[in-house]
């Protein structure tokens, strides 16, 4: 963070603003009946850069470790604080819905509640949480105080605490998570410390997978062609293409010579690329379907049911889920095979490279090999035959 800190701001200021603006615009083309504040909320909802599916790629494995190690760390950094950030963006597309011609009440709500309550008042906080435990784990472990098995869950135990402070007083706990997340581990001592012991990446493979699969379980698949609600599935896959291609990728390389971590067209073409959609979307939907509903306490019920056709902005409380979770599965789809074939294409390039230098028949193999071999056994017989002759 403190490296790439430039960078970090330039991706969550002008390209996040870019998807935020060009997805609600294209949502609000392609689904008729919703106006352009409506397609803002759903638009903030799939703005977002996934830090799990991120993760999967620019954390550890075979991709990664031949991603540049800047590369890495910036979509490590970005994914894992925008996810926080697109909640201010889905909040203010609430407000534009909810609050329709109170100007003055949507600009101090959005200033005032989103901005500097929900995110910096809970990045301070996270900050704070982190800096305190690790100076407090620091103290016990060169006490002897502590026992491996509690030094190991430390990372579970922080994320809980600030999921439950960040609801309590109503900042964002995602932003929270991550601020304390950064100032725990500052100088890299929690990782070296676990990195011989790999229960820590096991516990968040076994995380991952169960949500992924509970995520299967969810997807209404019957409201992903639903002409009522303007859910067809040709309207679906056009909103998923223009995520997948003008979401992130032309802002990006517009903006590649004020982006100091990304130094090629090559780089900036793979960052703009890889922006997966997951579980922040899903989190964002539930959020954002809660607050139409008027719902005081946000629930993670699966919301595949549809509302009531009375309800207010019954269109978008119904449309919310069916986009988001196409998004995602659209993402996991393409994100996902588009890194198994740069692997494959890597690798077919690499033995291009490898049989150039080869004879191109059997033929030349024999005239060059063969003759070798023989002369080689013919002279090792000669001169077994002088041994035994001078003998």
């Amino acid at each position: 963070m403190k490296i790439h800190w430039v960078s970090i701001v330039i991706l969550l200021g002008p390209v996040m603003i870019w998807g935020f603006l060009i997805i609600g615009f294209f949502i609000w083309l392609v689904i008729p009946g919703l106006n352009f504040p409506q397609s803002l909320v759903i638009s903030g909802c799939i703005t977002a850069t996934d830090p799990v599916l991120c993760a999967a790629v620019v954390g550890k494995g075979k991709f990664a470790s031949k991603l540049p190690e800047h590369i890495r760390n910036i979509l490590s950094a970005e994914s894992a604080s925008n996810d926080g950030m697109a909640l201010p963006f889905v909040y203010l597309g609430l407000n534009l819905v909810l609050k329709t011609g109170q100007n003055n009440e949507i600009a101090k709500d959005f200033i005032c509640i989103s901005i500097l309550y929900e995110c910096i008042l809970g990045c301070l906080i996270g900050i704070f949480i982190g800096y305190s435990a690790r100076h407090s784990v620091l103290y016990v472990s060169k006490k002897k105080l502590i026992d491996k098995e509690s030094f190991i869950a430390l990372y579970i135990f922080l994320s809980i605490v600030c999921a439950g402070i960040g609801s309590m007083i109503g900042c964002d706990d995602l932003l929270m998570s991550f601020a304390a997340g950064c100032a725990f581990s500052w100088n890299g001592w929690f990782i070296d410390a676990t990195e011989p012991i790999h229960i820590v990446g096991i516990v968040d493979l076994i995380l991952n997978l169960i949500y992924f699969l509970y995520f299967g379980a969810i997807i209404p698949w019957n409201q992903f062609n639903d002409p009522e609600i303007g859910t067809d599935i040709w309207r679906l896959i056009v909103i998923s293409l223009v995520v997948l291609i003008l979401r992130r990728l032309p802002i990006i390389l517009a903006l590649k010579s004020s982006i100091p971590a990304i130094k090629t067209w090559k780089e900036a073409l793979f960052c703009g690329h890889f922006g997966p959609v997951g579980v922040a979307a899903i989190f964002a939907a539930i959020t954002a379907r809660s607050n139409l509903e008027g719902n005081i306490v946000q629930t993670s019920t699966p919301l595949k049911s549809l509302p009531s056709k009375d309800s207010q902005n019954y269109q978008l409380m119904a449309s919310i889920w069916p986009i988001a979770t196409f998004n995602v599965l659209a993402s996991i789809i393409v994100h996902g095979s588009s890194v198994t074939l740069m692997m494959l294409f890597k690798y077919l390039k690499e033995q291009k490279f490898k049989t150039k230098d080869l004879p191109t028949s059997v033929s030349s193999i024999e005239s060059i090999q063969l003759p070798h071999l023989s002369n080689s056994t013919d002279n090792s017989k000669e001169k077994k035959t002088e041994n035994i002759l001078e003998h």
